[in-house]
């Protein structure tokens, strides 16, 4: 049986060499088994349909320890530094690190009153009342507490997890070890990462004796889930989920992304509690934003990158069997993000966007991948079966050949998603508008033409012009600042810094493309964009839409990143997976209709470049890009005959023989397509809903978009001012407090409610059903229904105030309902 699979295997292997497009398409239909006899028929055949698709979140969160900076482990950490006290010791014998002792101090003493310049001597130390009133905010700190304060289970889990090879205990413990562990009044501490602090505390919530045992197994599984190797705690989900729609029902991914995460916040409280973090002056907060926060971003202009590295780089300890060498990577990255950045300077002067020597570096210590997105994930179970089972009717040559090709269909339809369902508000003043610092990696991601043309269109939206003249900042802040309140230049708000600020997606070259649906393209590229000192072939495509592959993990589908953060996870997130999904489907149904091949979408540079320079421009929020009117791009050639026929498109008198295309016009036009060439596959009502709700959204933004909602709420609390009015670094602190405080209180409420119809369900199912799940239940809560439970603790929980036995029983009921779901929901995956 084997050998004659492996012939059959072989005949095809030989036949797809020669085999053309039209035969490769029958064949993959075959397979598919795509019914064409109606077009319902053939819309639910169709891969990611209904039926088919299932979804996966990976999350990154924004971790914080409030406390002062005599308390908390970063301050600690740097006052107690090599390269602090080096300076400081300069500084007194000659007087020459004086301004990187001022950032130091300022970065140190956020809440410091004295006089603007004065500084802290050597050794000084504030005073008890002054240390009392400080509560600031340390973005990304670890946090320190009593390694007693650990039960057996989670001294367990922690101990593994400090193994250089989790899988062969024998070589010992990681050579950093020590790093982990601090001496203080003669007691052992503990000092390890936030998003570490969620997984141990989760081992230590089920890990009292009387937990019941199974708590402990289901709750193995879910650390699995807890990964960090940036700066940020990343979580996936813990099962995935169908994307069926019910009927004024949310996903079951939205489902278990408020439960997944409610459970971080009762875990950071309980940590905060348990970990006696806040009788030490540290409280733990994790909460979603997207952007770097500012005070990072100020203090690694102070210090050194092996410095930033060491103080804002996860150490890897969950998530990976070799945890050394996944830091190791990770600094790589950190590395060549870092050159890459300043290697951009130079294309932006082949651009001829600097025109001059004077330009103001870059730091050459690189912040971006302490950006935090959303990561979404829709396999399909029909290609993933097929590619299992060894098919030779669809094999890895056709996943990628298939996948890359709806890949470049579906980048087109991006767009919808920017501002639209997450947004990264952030404001930029006149001195922010040094194009070297404010086009982040955008010399990598788009062609010089393009490129030039989105810078100009951005200093058009931001107003940089005195007597028509166009103008950017000089150089010299104080210089700049004076110009800027001369003249009226206030810079600009954009709705998605985050995609503009992180290297998002790397371009084509000219002999090599990520998307031409070969087998070993992305390393031809990777190898190339190294030789160019972009990238690092070692690392993994950074790319908008990438292909899930069923050898590597265990299913095929894309994988979408260009999330950043959710205003409501229910009407934002949802809605946003099925969209996404719609896309998908519509590119697979074009596909399969022999209407869009390879041939049609070139993978050239400059082809690439065309599509994705809406993308970047809707993030920044310009009105209008380019197109050639002879565009060899024929799917875009598609959307602008729709945009055509509206009347809309009309020749640029800048640039001769480009289309001056609006990009509220696009996204209309993509909306038609979806309309009309997707009607056969909007077969129910909620995604008929879907369609409806994202052209509101787009033909009447104010109060619809993610974006306008986010900025809405945060001028509420900032007293009515408009975001123009206020300077870039108020604007910011005002969103990151916003972030932090109001819109983590929404989602902890999205969640609840989430678990009190989950908690429902467990109490029927303990009852009637499961005399498992009820004993489980009986030690948890004793003969006390779960809603009952929930119920007298829900007000506790939203604001934040109960006491650490309620958060460990919670603990305990969230995992319990998590297990039950994997169970309900394994028949349907």
């Amino acid at each position: 049986m084997l050998s004659q699979r492996y012939e059959e295997k072989n005949k095809f292997s030989h036949q797809e060499e020669a085999e053309s497009h039209t035969d490769l398409i029958k064949r993959v239909r075959k397979a598919l088994e795509i019914d064409l006899s109606s077009d319902e028929r053939f819309a639910a055949s169709i891969p990611f349909s209904d039926n088919d698709a299932t979804c996966g979140c990976e999350n990154e969160f924004q971790a914080v320890v409030m406390g002062s900076s005599y308390d908390v482990d970063l301050p600690i950490t740097i006052r107690d530094s090599s390269c602090y006290k080096n300076i400081l010791k300069r500084n007194k014998r000659d007087g020459e690190n004086y301004r990187k002792i001022i950032g130091f101090e300022q970065y140190l003493n956020p809440s410091f009153k004295k006089g603007a310049g004065e500084l802290l001597s050597d050794g000084d130390k504030f005073s008890d009342s002054e240390q009392k009133e400080f509560n600031d905010v340390w973005e990304n700190s670890w946090v320190r507490f009593p390694k007693e304060r650990l039960n057996l289970y989670a001294n367990q889990i922690l101990d593994r997890d400090l193994y250089f090879d989790k899988q062969n205990p024998s070589l010992g413990y990681r050579k950093d070890i020590n790093s982990f562990f601090v001496k203080k009044d003669g007691v052992e501490y503990l000092r390890i990462p936030v998003s570490y602090l969620l997984k141990i505390a989760l081992a230590n919530a089920v890990g009292n004796p009387s937990a019941h045992s199974a708590l402990r197994a289901t709750a193995k599984k879910m650390m699995s889930c807890y990964i960090n190797d940036n700066s940020s705690p990343e979580i996936l989900s813990f099962f995935p989920s169908p994307l069926k729609i019910a009927a004024r029902r949310e996903i079951s991914a939205v489902r278990e992304t408020a439960i997944r995460f409610l459970l971080i916040q009762l875990l950071t409280a309980y940590a905060n509690m348990r970990f006696r973090l806040i009788e030490n002056g540290q409280r733990a907060m994790v909460y979603f934003a997207s952007h770097t926060p500012q005070r990072q971003k100020q203090f690694n202009t102070t210090i050194p990158d092996a410095f930033y590295r060491e103080l804002f780089m996860s150490p890897c300890l969950s998530g990976w069997d070799q945890g050394e060498y996944k830091m190791g990577y990770m600094h790589i990255c950190h590395r060549v993000l870092s050159r890459s950045r300043l290697n951009a300077v130079s294309k932006l002067k082949d651009a001829g966007i600097i025109t001059s020597n004077l330009v103001v570096l870059p730091n050459i210590s690189d912040v971006s991948l302490a950006n935090n997105g959303t990561h979404i994930s829709i396999g399909s179970k029909k290609i993933s079966q097929l590619l299992r089972d060894e098919s030779p009717y669809f094999t890895n040559r056709d996943e990628k050949y298939l996948g890359d090709l709806s890949i470049k269909i579906c980048e087109h339809f991006l767009p919808l998603f920017v501002g639209t369902y997450s947004a990264t508000p952030y404001r930029l003043d006149f001195e922010d508008f040094h194009p070297e610092k404010i086009l982040g990696f955008l010399p990598h991601e788009l062609d010089f033409t393009h490129l030039r043309m989105l810078w100009k269109e951005w200093k058009k939206k931001a107003g940089l012009k005195i007597f028509s003249q166009p103008i950017t900042p000089f150089g010299p802040e104080s210089i700049d600042q004076f110009i800027s309140k001369i003249f009226s230049l206030k810079g600009d708000i954009v709705p998605d810094f985050r995609l503009i600020d992180y290297f998002a997606a790397v371009m084509s070259t000219d002999e090599n493309s990520a998307l031409n649906g070969k087998e070993g393209n992305e390393k031809g590229l990777a190898m190339d964009l190294q030789d160019m000192g972009i990238f690092d072939a070692r690392m993994s495509l950074y790319m908008l839409l990438r292909l899930r592959k069923n050898s590597i993990h265990g299913f095929s589908g894309i994988e979408a990143r260009y999330y950043s953060t959710f205003e409501s996870l229910f009407a934002d997130l949802g809605d946003g997976i099925q969209i996404q999904r719609l896309i998908m489907m519509l590119a697979w149904k074009l596909i399969l209709e022999e209407k869009i091949t390879h041939e049609d979408i070139p993978d050239t540079p400059e082809v690439e470049s065309e599509r994705r320079q809406i993308f970047f421009g809707a993030a920044i929020g310009i009105k209008s890009v380019f197109i050639k009117e002879d565009t060899p791009n024929k799917f875009l050639q598609n959307i602008l005959s729709i945009i055509q026929k509206r009347a809309k498109l009309t020749r640029s008198i800048k640039y001769s023989g480009y289309y001056k295309l609006k990009i509220k016009d696009y996204l209309i036009a993509l909306l038609q397509m979806l309309e009309q060439e997707g009607a056969i596959l909007v077969n129910s009502p909620e995604l008929s809903r879907c369609i409806k709700n994202l052209k509101k959204r787009i033909e009447s933004p104010s109060g619809t978009q993610v974006y306008d909602r986010m900025v809405a709420e945060i001028m509420k609390k900032e007293g009515g001012k408009k975001p123009m009015d206020m300077r870039a670094e108020e604007f910011n602190q005002a969103c990151e407090r916003y972030l932090r405080d109001d819109l983590r209180k929404k989602h902890i409420t999205e969640g609840v409610r989430i678990l009190e119809e989950d908690i429902q369900v467990l109490d029927l199912w303990a009852s009637f059903r499961d005399p498992a799940c009820k004993a489980v239940l009986f030690s948890i809560i004793g003969d006390e229904s779960a809603a009952d439970f929930l119920s007298k603790h829900k007000q506790q929980i939203i604001d934040e105030t109960a006491e650490e036995d309620v958060l460990e029983k919670m603990i305990q009921l969230i995992v319990l309902t998590i297990e039950r779901n994997i169970e309900s929901l394994a028949e349907t995956i």
